[in-house]
Order: structure tokens, then sequence, then C-alpha cells
């Protein structure tokens, strides 16, 4: 299993998206690792719905140019 690592500096990393994304991967992938089925299964709602919102701010930040 592997470990959280927090980004390291830098421009692309200070972004709030790419920290979302980085996020939902940790969900997607805490949720493949857990034995609790109920936990994963949350995981999974919260890495979907992160994925939602990301979409959402994409859209939103691409309409203003």
């Amino acid at each position: 299993m592997g470990s959280y690592r927090p980004a390291m500096d830098g421009p692309a990393e200070d972004d709030p998206l790419t920290h979302m994304r980085q996020r939902i991967e940790m969900c997607r992938r805490l949720s493949k690792s857990i034995s609790d089925v109920e936990a994963a299964k949350t995981l999974r709602e919260m890495a979907d719905q992160g994925e939602k919102d990301l979409q959402k701010l994409l859209a939103e930040r691409e309409a203003k140019g």
C-alpha cells in the first residue's frame, strides 16, 4: 500500500484544483485498501462527489476565460 505524500512546493502544486485531484485519488486508493465495506463505499462516494465538484470548477474557470 502506498503512502500519502503531500504536494511539493511550486506553482502547479499551489493550485487548489491540483490538491482536489490529489484528495480524490487518495480516496480512491484508500477505498481499495481497507476492509471496512461501509468506509470503502463512503470513500468512493467522496471521490465521485469530488470529481463532480472538480468538473464544475473547471467549467467555471473555463467560462471566465
